[in-house]
Parts: C-alpha cells; sequence; structure tokens
C-alpha cells in the first residue's frame, strides 16, 4: 500500500481494493471535512475500498489548504457541519463561492435545528447523509453525486 500523509492534509492511494481489484481514483475523488476522526477514518476506508481517491481534513482550514492544492481533481466535498474554525453555513457557501464546479453534500449525527443553515441546505438542495451509516449507504450516495455531477460537467 502507497500511503502519503502531510501535516496538512491526509490521502491515502491504494493500486489494489480487496477483492474487487479496483483501481484507484476510477469512482472519482472525495474530500471528507470532520472533525470526529473516527468518522473520517470510517468514511474514508469505505469509500477508498470502492475505488475513490479520498482526501480527509479535521477543520475547514486543513479542508482550504487541500482545496487550493487539489480543487481541479475533487469531485465532492463531504462534509459534517460540526466542523471547527468556521461557522458551517459560512464555510459551505464560500465553499460554494469558490468552487462551484464541486459538489457538496453533508453527512451528520443529529437533526440540523439552525433554521438558517437549513434554509442554505434546502435552497442549494445539498444531499444529506445519516450517521452512522452502513458501507453501501455511503458508496451508493458518493458514487450517485459524483457520477451526477460528471453528468452534467459532460453536456
Amino acid at each position: 500500500m502507497h500511503s502519503e500523509k502531510n501535516e496538512q492534509y491526509s490521502v491515502y492511494n491504494d493500486n489494489f481494493f480487496g477483492k474487487l481489484g479496483r483501481i484507484d481514483g476510477q469512482q472519482g475523488t472525495v474530500l471528507i471535512i470532520d472533525s470526529d476522526r473516527a468518522s473520517r477514518q470510517r468514511a474514508r476506508e469505505i469509500l477508498r475500498g470502492d475505488g475513490f481517491v479520498v482526501y480527509t481534513a479535521s477543520d475547514g482550514y486543513q479542508a482550504q489548504n487541500i482545496l487550493l492544492m487539489k480543487n481541479d481533481k475533487i469531485d465532492l466535498c463531504l462534509l459534517d457541519p460540526d466542523i471547527q474554525g468556521k461557522p458551517s453555513g459560512q464555510f459551505i457557501c464560500e465553499l460554494m463561492q469558490t468552487y462551484p464546479e464541486i459538489k457538496i453534500a453533508i453527512y451528520r449525527e443529529r437533526r440540523i435545528h439552525d433554521i438558517n443553515f437549513v434554509s442554505l441546505v434546502d435552497a442549494n438542495k445539498i444531499p444529506i447523509l445519516a450517521k452512522p451509516f452502513f458501507p453501501e449507504t455511503i458508496t451508493g450516495f458518493v458514487r450517485k453525486i459524483v457520477e451526477n455531477n460528471k453528468k452534467c460537467h459532460e453536456i
């Protein structure tokens, strides 16, 4: 296994994904932004095992550093809105304005109670996945978003 680690971000690349034998990056590239290390690692391992290249960030600042270096390669930002470093709504608005070609999706444990945040999510049709999740649930969720986004860019 080839792994590259940096203080600013983590990217894990494999040329072999278990019995499936998928080629690295076949499915797309995902940036997971989540302050909970266990959730971040679980999502990373599941998506990596399904053929995605996965970058991880524990807060908005790390995410911005990754996006500055890799934005042309990232298909989806999957984030828990409880990230540290910036208010969630502000961070999502900045992502949408700065990187309009990158899809955004949310995954979280609790319901969203902030009416302004709910309005932002609804107005922009940002998909939400509930935690905890089964491996096939997150892979299907992410695959569908990435495939739809690629189809939109091909038109």
